[in-house]
This record gives C-alpha cells, structure tokens and sequence, in this order.
C-alpha cells in the first residue's frame, strides 16, 4: 500500500436498521387513505382558491400527531415496525398532500351541525321560548 487511502467504514454496503420497506411505506399510506376515507370529506361545490377538487379534508380535531398514533397502535397490534412521526410526516407529505388538515376558519361542517341542531331544538319548543346563542 503504497500513499494514503480513505477510510472504509464498518457499515458500508449494509442497509441502516431503521430502513423503511417498501411494504412498510405502502402500509403507512394505505392507513392515511383509508383514515381520510372514513374521517375526511370533500368540499362541496366550488370553493374560491381551490384549483383541485380530488382534496380530502380531516376535520380541525383531529391532528396529523392523532392520525400518526393511530397508525402507530395498529402497527403495533400488527406486531409490524412502525416508522417515526418526522417520516409519517414526511410520507404524508410527498405521497398524500391532497390530504389536509382543515382550518379552524373554514370548518364549516361544525357549523352546521351546530346550526341544524338548533333549528331542530327551536322547533320542539314552544313559540313563547327562545334560544339565545
């Protein structure tokens, strides 16, 4: 050996034990669809500044950390390796952005419901008393 030469690191040509599979992402996305399928819901009509009707909206309680610990327990009910939340993120992000979390300003649906729900009330009561809210 003649002249310096670098230095070759006990891990080269090995994977990193926390790589994801391909399986393990496919999981992870599947999860996000199906959780966006059951909880999430589309706007409807046209709605100024949207150029994509394809978006889900998750409604404001709900948190992507909410969505991650849901998918981290059934994972571990799986007994599969679960990815961390930067990666869930991150995974979330680049595969699924139409995905969103809506805004506390345009969650109408809370609205509604609350609305209807008054209407409903205000019908079952006498024309004497009030709802004052």
């Amino acid at each position: 050996m003649n002249g310096l030469i670098p230095r070759v690191h006990e891990n080269a040509g090995k994977t990193p034990n926390q790589a994801l599979t391909y399986d393990n992402i496919l999981r992870d996305l599947v999860f996000t669809r199906n959780y966006a399928k059951v909880h999430g819901f589309n706007l409807p009509g046209s709605i100024p500044g949207m150029k994509s009707y394809k978006n889900k909206f998750l409604p404001c309680s709900t948190s992507k950390s909410q969505v991650y610990l849901e998918n981290a327990k059934s994972c571990e009910e799986l007994q599969v390796k679960a990815c961390v939340e930067t990666t869930f993120n991150m995974l979330w992000q680049c595969y699924v952005p139409y995905i969103e979390k809506m805004k506390p300003m345009s969650d109408w649906y809370a609205t509604c419901k609350k609305i209807s729900g008054l209407i409903i009330r205000s019908n079952n009561m006498q024309s004497d008393e009030t709802i004052n809210e």
